[in-house]
């Protein structure tokens, strides 16, 4: 598998943003590419113009950005770091160009990377990897050096000698390990085996059967548009086939609240497909699983409610970071637990059940209190607004608000507020019991609509930071037919404010996340001191390492201004879509 951790990074590097629009797969022979993977392949990476759309989508400065901060040390350990970027520059010496004309030139006329079934008596995929060069020659310079590369990244000792075998067909192959590649007609081809490295050769000289024949990837292919700059074919029932990929019950409540019965829909599917789009700074990856939801058990579809409703949106407060709606019935996803999640989490449930009875006052949280709610829910993670000269708790955390729907509003209002002031009466208890401060609860209006409030005694001493305690203000009230709860009064507030008045309805989303930079960035920063002083008190590191790490990772959130996920049913399919907008 050495090999091919080479391939995919090329593969990263030649899905970016572009100013023009370009229709790779519209002009140049897709099923060349398809052509190159065996036909029993169980997933397919194809990507076939990286020659006309790489220098379109890395533009020099986006390229220079991303050397500049060193954004590969998220991906590789920070002490292989001077390797790698040996090992990279020599690359670029080795074809003759830098950046992103390297990357072109090694795969300029077509990029495919395969997974295919086991060996017989194997458990690992076997896999395959062809890149084909715009420039004749560069396949085999890079085949010559491999060596003193593998070296450079500490794969192969200094003693060790690299294999050259020839294949049947007369072909000198390389062998590192249990890679093995060679270069020929100006391509670069490794595989996992001799079979496989000899069967893509057959395949480069059009004997063999391929992929591009089989009639699952032609259906799946046919409904792909053709500006996609790079596509993914899975084959997910042969991978599931002996063991399924996705769990019949999750493990993980948050995972299924999110992603629930799209996920059963992935491990329902035969294949999957992903295709890349890059157009005016935008990068979007497309995903369709072909399964309608009416096929889904009943426990999901009640859980996930496919059926589109429309209600006007909240306004999300400024310094949002995090925003997520989606489509849910907390009331059946609650009931259908015992379909939907793990044994092993269910305890967890009967205790939270427990909690929660008691601030209702006995009432049975499972039938008499979740299923008043509606299924159109909305949350908001924002930075806190600290007025300028104002003291902040140090190390300052997010702000959250959650909007749910209620279905009885007037029979709700009271039990809600007593709901409230019983919860933060439990956590007083607990706090008294450890010999801290507990919170003071307080009732008032905000724009003529009751709301209540708790916060904490104010500090007797005065300190520039407060104690990061003084992040906790909660909030509730209810607006139109909306409960609102919040970790921070002053956002509560500043929602209801921004939300005076109703928008016109809109589709809820089935599931929709989006993330914003910006504030993401600014609430690091505030903390950059708290996340060095973590950095050397709990992973030893030096100062000035663990200021570059921080730095490091505020540039790679900068990269992008915002990235977007959604999710929608559709009537015969389920899509979904991962969006993100580079600065």
């Amino acid at each position: 598998m050495r090999l091919l951790a080479v391939g995919i990074p090329v593969l990263v590097l030649s899905i970016g943003t572009s100013s023009a629009h370009v229709d790779p797969f519209a002009t140049s022979d897709v099923e060349s590419l398809a052509q190159l993977a065996p036909a029993d392949t169980l997933a397919l990476i194809e990507v076939p113009s990286p020659g006309e759309i790489v220098p379109g989508l890395l533009a020099s400065s986006t390229w220079s950005r991303f050397e500049a901060s060193l954004a590969w040390r998220t991906v590789i350990e920070s002490e292989n770091w001077p390797k790698a970027m040996l090992g990279w520059k020599t690359f670029e010496r080795i074809v003759g160009v830098q950046g992103p004309a390297a990357v072109e030139a090694l795969a300029g006329q077509g990029l495919v990377i395969a997974v295919l079934p086991p060996a017989a008596g194997a458990s690992q995929p076997e896999w395959l990897v062809v890149a084909r060069s715009s420039v004749a020659d560069v396949p085999q310079h890079i085949l010559d050096s491999t060596s003193f590369l593998l070296r450079i990244f500490g794969w192969i000792g200094q003693g060790e000698k690299v294999h050259q075998p020839r294949l049947e067909d007369g072909t000198r192959a390389l062998v590192v390990g249990d890679a093995f590649a060679c270069a020929v007609d100006g391509a670069l081809l490794a595989a996992s085996s001799t079979d496989r490295l000899q069967e893509a050769l057959r395949s480069l000289r059009g004997e063999g059967e391929s992929l591009a024949e089989a009639s699952d990837y032609r259906e799946a292919t046919r409904a792909l548009g053709d500006a996609a700059i790079a596509r993914v074919f899975i084959r997910t029932g042969r991978l599931g086939r002996e063991t399924r990929l996705i769990p019949e019950r999750l493990d993980q409540p948050l995972l299924s609240l999110l992603a629930g019965g799209l996920l059963e829909a992935v491990g329902r599917s035969e294949i999957v497909t992903l295709e890349a789009h890059a157009r005016e700074g935008i990068v979007e990856v497309v995903g369709t699983v072909p399964v309608p939801p009416s096929e889904l058990p009943g426990a999901q579809l009640a859980s996930f409610p496919v059926q589109v409703t429309r209600r006007p949106r909240m306004v999300a407060p400024p310094g949002t970071m995090l925003t997520l709606r989606a489509r849910r019935d907390l009331g059946q996803w609650w009931a259908n637990r015992g379909e939907l999640l793990d044994e092993s989490v269910q305890r967890g449930f009967i205790e939270f059940s427990n909690v929660m009875s008691l601030l209702f006052a006995g009432r049975d949280f499972a039938r008499e209190v979740l299923p008043d709610f509606g299924t159109d829910w909305e949350l908001f993670v924002t930075r806190p607004a600290v007025a300028k000269g104002e003291r902040s708790p140090s190390p300052l955390y997010p702000a959250v608000l959650l909007a749910a729907p209620i279905l009885e509003v007037e029979a709700w209002r009271v039990p809600l507020r007593a709901a409230f002031q019983t919860a933060i009466g439990i956590v007083n208890a607990d706090r008294a019991q450890n010999g801290l401060g507990g919170l003071l609860i307080e009732t008032g209006e905000h724009a003529g609509t009751p709301l209540q409030w708790a916060q904490f005694v104010p500090e007797r001493e005065v300190t520039d930071m407060l104690p990061v305690r003084y992040n906790v203000s909660p909030a509730s009230t209810i607006v139109g037919d909306r409960l609102l709860l919040s970790s921070s009064a002053s956002l509560l507030r500043r929602v209801m404010d921004d939300n005076r008045s109703e928008g016109q309805p809109e589709a809820t989303p089935w599931l929709e996340v989006v993330l914003t930079s910006a504030p993401i960035v600014t609430l690091l920063s505030d903390n950059r001191e708290a996340l060095v002083s973590n950095a050397i008190l709990n992973e030893g590191k030096l100062e000035e390492e663990a200021r570059q790490d921080v730095a490091v990772l505020l540039e790679v959130i900068q990269l992008f201004e915002r990235v977007g996920l959604s999710a929608v049913a559709r009537k015969d399919s389920w899509q979904v879509t991962l969006q993100g907008r580079m600065r």
